[in-house]
Order: C-alpha cells, then structure tokens, then sequence
C-alpha cells in the first residue's frame, strides 16, 4: 500500500511537471509569434490571429507572472493607441499590462518609464484618475540615471510642466552620455544668454560635456564662451589624447590654427604612437604648406606604431603632392600589400600610381595600373576611355622601343 501511494506520488508529480512544460512551451510559442509580427509591422484588424497583441494576450493568459509578456502587450498597446481619436481602450489595457510589470518586478526600469508614457498618454486624453507620470519616469531614471532614454522622456515632461530650470539640470547629466542632447534641447532650453550661462555652470568639469558644449556656444556663435567652457576641463584630463585633439579642432574651427598646432604638437611628442593626432597634426601642417614637416609627423608615429596602413596612405598622398614620387609609390604598394584598405582605396592607390607613371613616362606600367583600377569599378566610364586611350597611344609608338 505504502509502495502504491509513493508511485502515486511519483506521477502526479511527473503530470505535473509535464503540464508545466506545456505551459511554458504554449505561452512562449504565442510570445515568439507575437515577437514575429511585431517585426513586421502586423496589425491587420481583420485577422485577429496575425496581430502581435492577441498572442501577447495569450501568452499572459498562461503565464500571467511571466513580466516579459506583460510588457510586450503593454508596449503594443500603447502603440496601437491613436491620440485624439477618443477610443482609451489601448490605452487602459497598457496601463494594467505595466502595473503587473511593476508588481513582478519592482527594480526594472524600463517598466517605470512605459507606465510614465502610458500615464500621459491618459492625462492628455483627459483622464484625471490615474496617478502623475512624474513619479514613474523619475524613479526609471533614479533606477539607471544615464539612460539617454529615460532623461529624455523625464525632460519633455519636465518641459510640458513649465519646469525649464530643473529640465537644464538634467540635460546636462543627458549630454554626458548622448552627444546629440543639445541639438535635440538646445532650442527650448537654450534660448537666452543667460540660460547659456546657467547651463555651464551644471557640467563641473567634465571633459566630454564641456567640450560638447563648447562645440555648440561656437556654433551659436559665441567663441569666447567656447573658450572659457574649455578652460572648466581639468589639467589632467586635458593630457588625454582624445580630448587634446577634441579641443584642437574646436580650436581650427576658431582660426587659431597656431595654438592648435602648438597643442598637438605637445601632445604628439608625449604619445607619437597616438595615430590620431599625428594626422591631424600633419593635416594642419599640410595646410600650412609644410608638406615635408606633415609627412615626417606621419613618418615617426608610423615607426612609433608599425603597421598601421592610414599613416601608410596618408604619408603617400602628402609625398605625392610634394612630388616625392618614389615614397609615394613606396606607401601606396605599402597599404595594398597591408590587405586592409577597402574596394575604393585600392581603386584610388591604382589611379594615382598610374598618374605617377605617367608622370615618369612609363606608359605600359600606368595602363597595367589603370586596368587594374577598371577591374574594381568596370562601369567607370572615364577611367575605361583613359585605358583605350593608352592603349592606343602603345600601339602607336615603335613596337621595338621600351617604355621607360
């Protein structure tokens, strides 16, 4: 008797777990096939099972303490809402969806930011029985304070609540990780000098910030606070090589070329493997007309840093305008044989060898360059008249005389 009730035991337990099993497969078979139709944009209300919101349902149904699945109804509820057209239905199943999320799992902060979307949502549709977003989009930022996402939607609502000062606090935390905060906020934050001035003083000395916003005072046409914004960074900071040759470029656009030349040459005597400034530098030279002083900058970070094929490039195309031929045509074998430049590389470095060859008056050689650069590109109309036309011009010539 003792025997049977155990193997009685043993069963329920085994139809037990086997109809679990069940569950979980039949509940993420409708979650993958809501997943499926998302991507495809289905919302065909006709055909009820080819929209991802009944298989959400479905997959909730079965699994109402699976938090995943109560998100993407909630998600597609709220994108099935139509603003203005009266009918909250979507709006309301969201609204439940994203208070079982919450309740399944209080420390996900994507679920707060959603519920603070759907409340919106509701407050402009004119419902006054819910709760303030406010709440639900701060808490998703005090959960993930960096998260671009989340700044911006507490933004926006801080902005429709007539809140600029507070909304310029937190887009200074927002430009720290999303370079494009001021180019999405600087219009409606940014309006006065004043607000200019109020904004810097939030960003303390952080390198990125103030050099992203440096950027934009120049653009807005006051250099001087650039200027000054740059001077917030810390000494320390300033020997990083990204952020020297950050503040050298501001300084370009400046026109005040020499103090950035002076920078980056600083820079590069401390780090000339440092392969971004060493172009850049060059790039300033080469401006200036010192080509030679360009191409020995490129020259010492490449045999500070051997085998980087950019300086190979560089150095060629400087050398060919100086009318070093030989090390241009150095540099140029040095990249293609590096097998890393891509289809228009390649195509350009057989374009300008063959201009070299010219040049040298080695016809059959420039052709042999030229063909090749066909080869990449064949529908190059201009390219393949210059291959007929040395042809020709071969053909032309004394078939006993050698090209040199």
């Amino acid at each position: 008797m003792k025997r049977l009730i155990i193997d009685g035991l043993i069963i329920l337990a085994v139809l037990g777990f086997a109809a679990r099993n069940i569950q979980l497969f039949l509940a993420d078979l409708h979650y993958q096939k809501g997943e499926k139709l998302l991507d495809r944009k289905s919302f065909d209300r006709s055909k009820p099972l080819e929209q991802p919101l009944f298989h959400y349902e479905r997959a909730s149904a079965i699994l109402p303490e699976r938090a995943q699945y109560q998100r993407a109804m909630g998600r597609t509820c709220l994108k099935l809402y139509h603003s203005g057209s009266g009918n909250l239905r979507h709006l309301y199943m969201a609204y439940h969806a994203f208070q079982q999320v919450l309740k399944l799992d209080a420390v996900y902060p994507y679920g707060w930011s959603e519920m603070g979307m759907v409340l919106q949502a509701l407050k402009e549709a004119g419902v006054s029985d819910r709760p303030s977003p406010e709440h639900y989009f701060t808490r998703a930022v005090e959960i993930d304070p960096t998260n671009p996402l989340f700044l911006i939607r507490l933004i926006k609502w801080r902005l429709k609540q007539s809140q600029p000062d507070q909304a310029r606090k937190l887009l200074s935390r927002l430009l720290i990780s999303y370079p494009k905060a001021l180019k999405l906020f600087g219009k409606k934050l940014l309006q006065s000098e004043q607000d200019l001035i109020k904004f810097a003083d939030h960003l303390g000395n952080h390198p990125d910030a103030n050099l992203q916003y440096a950027y934009y005072l120049l653009r807005r046409n006051y250099p001087d606070m650039a200027e000054a914004q740059m001077e917030r960074i810390s000494e320390s900071d300033r020997l990083r090589p990204d952020i020297v040759l950050r503040m050298a470029k501001i300084k370009v656009a400046m026109d005040k070329h020499e103090e950035a030349r002076q920078m980056l040459a600083q820079a590069f005597e401390a780090a000339p493997h440092e392969s971004g400034i060493a172009r850049y530098l060059a790039r300033i030279l080469a401006k200036e007309k010192d080509l030679n002083g360009a191409i020995e900058v490129l020259k010492r970070a490449l045999t500070a840093s051997p085998g980087q094929w950019e300086l190979n490039l560089s150095i060629a195309r400087l050398a060919q305008k100086a009318g070093q031929d030989e090390l241009a045509l150095e540099n140029y074998t040095q990249v293609l044989d590096s097998k890393q430049a891509n289809a228009s590389i390649e195509k350009e470095i057989y374009t300008e060898r063959a201009d070299i060859r010219l040049k040298q008056g080695n016809l059959r050689q420039a052709l042999v360059e030229c063909e090749k650069a066909l080869k990449i590109t064949p529908g190059d109309a201009k390219l393949a008249n210059k291959v007929k036309r040395l042809r020709v011009e071969l053909e032309y010539r004394n078939p006993g005389t050698e090209d040199h």
